[in-house]
């Protein structure tokens, strides 16, 4: 079970548009491809239905029931896909947008770190 506060999983809830039920801009097929080539997990198998079954609900089944490492590990990697589907469809990353990246980065970076920083919901 990851170290993931609820404040942290707001943070990636917000900057991969998971209020809609979807995580970037991914299909079943391409977010089950991205996890399973880059974790080796199968996102799709019943360890992971949660509620709906939606790609964000199952990656919010993925942090509770994975470990720091693959946690922190898939989160830099969906965070890195974030920014390239960004510049590869020349949209515009806001303020707000990088300020939001950053943090992330830094949460994603403490939790494969296996060392979550307590004041992570501050930083600025």
């Amino acid at each position: 079970m990851s170290k993931l506060t609820t404040i942290e999983k707001i943070n990636f809830e917000k900057l991969f548009g998971m209020e809609t039920g979807y995580v970037i801009d991914f299909s079943n097929r391409t977010f089950g491809e991205f996890i399973l080539e880059n974790v080796s997990i199968d996102i799709f198998q019943p360890k992971y239905a949660y509620m709906s079954g939606s790609k964000a609900n199952r990656l919010r089944a993925f942090w509770s029931k994975e470990d720091n490492l693959l946690v922190g590990k898939l989160l830099l990697l969906l965070l890195e896909y974030w920014k390239l589907r960004k510049n590869l469809n020349n949209q515009l990353i806001t303020l707000s947008e990088n300020d939001l990246y950053e943090k992330c980065v830094v949460i994603a970076g403490n939790i494969f770190n296996n060392n979550p920083s307590k004041n992570s919901n501050h930083q600025g």
